[in-house]
């Protein structure tokens, strides 16, 4: 088997791991989800940047006194999709690249992609700071979400020495139209409509990217 690109680069949220969002999971579990929605709303109606919606919902959970501890808690049930691991290894066989471009959280890809954080060459995440004791106390916004994921996948081409057309893009929100426009191939799994409607195929089954992307 070999790949019939070079990179392939996942979203992380609804993609890697079914469900709602790691924000919408700290939020629910620390009871913040009524000015998570304000914040949300701010930034659909441009008042306020990604970068700014990510601090100004990091800053929620500070005045909650949240810890690195009750963020993992709010992770404790959440799982990986089905057939992750297998998925990439075999990509892996077949020559890939692999890269998460996300606007995700990096606790949580420790704490559900723990167990496969190996077969990723490049993350690019949001990062919570916290202090000695473990209390949350700022982040450090990701450079590549929503629009932005695409100068991601740029700085992986130039770092690869590859070209789009050499990127297979696996996604499923409004958050990952551009990249995946953008990229020699899209992959949606379970997307929104917005998704769907640039697509190159849509999915269900995480194991069938495969039959996509490598030829014996």
């Amino acid at each position: 088997m070999r790949g019939k690109y070079k990179l392939i680069a996942f979203d992380v949220d609804g993609t890697l791991v079914p469900g709602e969002s790691a924000w919408e999971k700290v939020h629910k579990h620390l009871g913040t989800m009524d000015a998570r929605n304000e914040n949300k709303e701010r930034f659909f109606n441009n008042e306020i940047s990604i970068s700014d919606w990510v601090t100004a919902d990091v800053e929620i959970w500070k005045s909650k006194g949240a810890t690195k501890d009750d963020i993992i808690k709010a992770f404790s049930d959440v799982t990986a999709i089905d057939g992750l691991e297998d998925l990439l290894r075999e990509l892996k066989k077949c020559g890939y690249k692999i890269a998460i471009v996300s606007g995700s959280i990096d606790v949580y890809v420790d704490i559900v992609l723990g167990h496969v954080k190996k077969y990723f060459d490049f993350i690019f995440v949001n990062k919570l700071l916290f202090d000695k004791d473990g209390r949350l106390v700022g982040v450090s916004p990701s450079e590549f979400d929503y629009e932005k994921k695409l100068d991601g996948v740029k700085r992986i081409c130039d770092e690869l020495s590859i070209d789009l057309k050499d990127v297979v893009f696996v996604g499923d929100g409004i958050n990952d139209v551009l990249a995946m426009k953008s990229c020699g191939f899209g992959i949606a799994i379970n997307p929104s409509d917005e998704l769907r409607g640039v697509a190159d195929v849509v999915i269900e089954d995480i194991g069938k990217i495969l039959d996509y992307v490598c030829e014996k």
